[in-house]
């Protein structure tokens, strides 16, 4: 499991109710790769009735490959490993016939171990392209993810989407978090469940061509429609509070900037950058919205612990900033099918 994965915490609350229903007969341990002090620190604000172990040298993932976390791995009491799945599949019910002797009646985990995303190219491209767009089906076994410039001379002009849905390439492309969208519930199946595997590449490195064109192609080819919605809604708004604390902020190393579900780092970033961020990654369940977009960027390390929301605001105060709670006018958007097209080919 990993402090930092939203899934791997939801499942840590599943599992620690698991353990206390089958307390005489069931034993559960929870494997991190992350510092003791770091797993520690979460178990003292979300505590469980169920073992945590730091496995250091990452040995038992030589016997238990995975590439997607969290890794739910039954095994019996001689030894047998009976199943491999997510913990959000495992219930009371499977557990207590597989307890009983039965085989587990439960979704099996295939994850694709010898292939890696990041240094494999998929599509085979030679960097010589001057332009290319397809899409194919998921590939099973690997996770949600994105990917820019990979392979030489693509830099700024790639982007490959693995296993994305329909609205998720629309957020991808018009750099939005899913609160900013609507979708009609008969549509949610094709737009949101079904994924997909897509590969860009534009004819000059400029990130703004890149999702426009993403745009134009997945409209054009899924043949959606986008209706534009102002409505008045509760928000957070990101407001500078101390200038001085926002100014002297220490310098971030770009070889460490990114995001994550517990820290934003960038080395020279707006308000504008921090409040996408906290609406895009789900931090304050909210649209966030910047006070302003024309301030000067300054290096941002912005850390801390999703299990302790007392360092999300001591965070954002050494940083100089505040939330306000308003109610605003916002801009959605309603992503529809048209009807003709039901089942989009892939090419």
């Amino acid at each position: 499991m990993g402090t930092w994965c939203a899934p791997c915490v939801a499942g840590h609350r599943k599992l620690d109710s698991l353990q206390a229903q089958f307390s005489e007969s069931l034993h559960i341990w929870a494997v991190s790769y992350e510092e003791t002090s770091r797993v520690r620190r979460f178990v003292e604000k979300q505590p469980a009735t169920f073992q945590h172990v730091r496995d250091e040298h990452e040995l038992l993932a030589t016997y238990f490959p995975h590439r997607i976390i969290p890794h739910a791995v039954l095994i019996d009491p001689s030894g047998q490993i009976r199943s491999i799945s997510a913990p959000e599949d495992l219930d009371a019910f499977t557990l207590q016939a597989f307890l009983s002797g039965e085989e587990p009646r439960v979704a099996q985990k295939q994850d694709r171990i010898g292939f890696d995303p990041l240094r494999s190219d998929i599509f085979e491209r030679s960097g010589t392209e001057e332009e290319a767009f397809t899409l194919i089906e998921s590939l099973e076994g690997l996770p949600t993810l994105s990917i820019k410039g990979l392979g030489e001379g693509l830099k700024g002009r790639r982007l490959t989407l693995i296993n994305y849905s329909i609205s998720g390439m629309i957020r991808e492309a018009m750099d939005l978090g899913w609160r900013r969208f609507q979708i009609k519930e008969e549509e949610k199946q094709a737009l949101e469940e079904e994924l997909y595997t897509l590969d860009l590449i534009v004819a000059e490195a400029d990130s703004d061509l890149l999702r426009t064109q993403l745009f134009e192609h997945v409209q054009t080819h899924f043949g959606l429609t986008l209706d534009t919605l102002r409505e008045t809604s509760k928000i957070y708004r990101l407001v500078l509070e101390d200038p001085v604390k926002r100014a002297q902020h220490a310098a971030v190393n770009p070889e460490e900037a990114g995001a994550s579900g517990q820290h934003y780092r960038s080395p020279a970033a707006q308000l504008k950058d921090l409040a996408d961020y906290l609406e895009q990654f789900g931090i304050v369940g909210a649209i966030v919205l910047p006070e302003t977009e024309t301030d000067p960027p300054y290096p941002m390390d912005f850390r801390f612990f999703p299990e302790d929301v007392a360092t999300f605001w001591k965070a954002l105060e050494a940083l100089g900033l505040g939330l306000r709670q308003e109610e605003a006018e916002v801009t959605r958007y309603q992503v529809s099918l048209k009807k003709e097209i039901a089942s989009p080919k892939l090419f």
